[in-house]
């Protein structure tokens, strides 16, 4: 199995440094219910704006609930689906755009805090062992209608949660892929000293 730790400055939490997204999921190794508990309670405990937890998850697992499951693979591209389908779990990452406290309807606040939740729920993931891989090719309107989504709730993205497998057991085209080198902008590009533009790269 491809082992894939980030480059960093400094150091940094191994957890985070450990995770990221492969395609080989072990179609054979579950993940057991506490484990799926511990996924969202790591995201339940995300920030978010005056507290309003936003996110509303799916849970999709595939061993006590592969109707829902078969209903998940049939929201995602076909790309998606040949990896995706051997995954024991996959989670409906949606949106709430009502903020209770205020009584209004848009909360522009929600799809960031719904990423933190995401966020939460991948590190634990990694935290655990396990591995997942994020998938926002999926289809909306299809989600809505076979998980009866109210229209308040925004379906953001599904995640594929699982053990992962060896590599070579996926097409070339996934091979690649799960091959390639970790890369992110350097972090100059993207964090900024005080001013926009200017490099934060301090010594």
């Amino acid at each position: 199995m491809i082992q894939k730790n980030a480059e960093t400055k400094v150091a940094i939490d191994y957890t985070l440094a450990s995770r990221w997204s492969p395609f080989s999921f072990n179609p054979s190794k579950k993940l057991s219910n506490e484990q799926i508990i511990s996924l969202c309670e790591a995201g339940r405990w995300a920030h978010s704006s005056i507290n309003e937890e936003p996110w509303r998850i799916i849970v999709c697992d595939r061993e006590r609930n592969p109707n829902a499951f078969d209903k998940s693979m049939e929201c995602i591209g076909e790309w998606h689906r040949k990896w995706a389908k051997n995954a024991p779990l996959m989670l409906i990452v949606c949106a709430d755009y009502f903020i209770k406290k205020k009584n209004v309807t848009h909360n522009k606040w929600a799809q960031y805090d719904t990423g933190a939740c995401a966020e939460n729920i991948a590190l634990q993931a990694t935290a655990i062992g396990a591995a997942s891989h994020q998938i926002v090719g999926f289809s909306a309107a299809k989600t809505r209608e076979l998980f009866d989504i109210p229209d308040r709730y925004e379906p953001m993205a599904f995640m594929a949660i699982g053990y992962q497998d060896m590599s070579n057991k996926l097409g070339e085209d996934y091979y690649e892929k799960e091959s390639e080198e970790r890369n992110r902008r350097d972090l100059g590009d993207s964090f900024f000293d005080g001013e926009w533009g200017k490099a934060y790269l301090s010594k």
